[in-house]
């Protein structure tokens, strides 16, 4: 199964904010480096995860070392498989505890008009810019694929490095055939502002769920 939380970021007040910083372990509130995390959407996404791990039983939550891959893809070592997205207003966690070699991979992005859609198009392959073109809310087609593409390569690992390769990957259909390895594509409606995509290599059911600030302050407290 995959798991999709996600938090209004609005809905966090400053004295939440300080709530959760006493609450939190420091190992969630800390990067790699061990410098503490100062940005309000990385915490929330860090919390969010807490929250998941504890709801599912894990001990020792405290204890869990945090890691970057080669690529600056966060990870917990021998842990579920977790990806984090947000934008200026919603915070995502997707993970998946079917397996401990599962990857996944998550992007989400607000539903908007895109200005400068005709010379974004060059990141998209020759049938993905026609769907687009072609599509009558082409908007949100550039949206939806442009969510699978950031998705996938967060998946696959290669995160912030792949850019110039966004139109090599056709991502119209369910999966995508990489390394010799299926990776499934599904995208999304997050909410009435927001759509997303999530790409793992394990076929598996979605399920998305608003989390609450105050069901999140009382699994803390």
């Amino acid at each position: 199964m995959i798991y999709i939380n996600y938090l209004e970021i609005d809905s966090v007040s400053i004295e939440d904010i300080t709530i959760i910083k006493k609450n939190l372990p420091i190992n969630f509130q800390s990067r790699v480096s061990g410098k503490l995390i100062s940005s309000k959407q990385s915490l929330l996404g860090r919390l969010l995860l807490y929250v998941f791990l504890i709801k599912e039983g894990k001990k020792f939550v405290n204890k869990l070392i945090f890691k970057l891959s080669k690529s600056r893809k966060l990870y917990i070592e021998d842990e579920f498989s977790f990806n984090i997205s947000h934008t200026k207003t919603i915070v995502a966690l997707a993970i998946t505890n079917n397996t401990k070699t599962a990857s996944i991979g998550i992007d989400i992005e607000k539903k908007r008009k895109i200005s400068n859609l005709n010379n974004l198009l060059n990141y998209f392959t020759v049938c993905e810019k026609e769907a687009i073109i072609d599509s009558n809310k082409n908007n949100d087609e550039f949206l939806k694929l442009w969510t699978r593409k950031e998705a996938f390569y967060k998946a696959i690992g290669k995160g912030i490095y792949h850019r110039n390769s966004l139109n090599k990957v056709m991502c119209l259909s369910e999966y995508v055939k990489y390394s010799n390895n299926y990776w499934y594509l599904q995208s999304f409606k997050l909410n009435e502002n927001h759509i997303g995509s999530c790409v793992t290599n394990i076929k598996s059911k979605i399920i998305i769920r608003e989390v609450k600030i105050l069901e999140i302050l009382k699994t803390i407290n």
